[in-house]
């Protein structure tokens, strides 16, 4: 289970996610045209509550400009892929 917020987003995203059991977890952002444009985390992960914040950057850390993105977030049980919007 994972909740997002907010969808439309001016500097920051929260993802907060709860896990079963350990496991393997992958958020990454794209483009409109499916580019990375940031790996938030990618990595094993223990059983519990969980929480990135993502401050609208590129994995340079560079701020992305506004429009629309797109997210998956991704266990070795679950995967799911939603939009989100940057309006700076």
């Amino acid at each position: 289970m994972y909740t997002s917020y907010p969808e439309s987003i001016v500097k920051t995203h929260f993802f907060d996610f709860q896990l079963e059991k350990r496991t393997r977890v992958s958020i990454v952002v794209y483009d409109k045209m499916g580019k990375i444009v940031s790996n938030l985390v990618d990595s094993e992960l223990d059983a519990g509550e969980h929480g990135v914040v993502w401050h609208a950057v590129d994995n340079n850390g560079m701020p992305l400009s506004k429009g629309v993105y797109f997210y998956t977030i991704e266990t070795d049980e679950f995967k799911a892929s939603k939009t989100m919007s940057i309006a700076r």
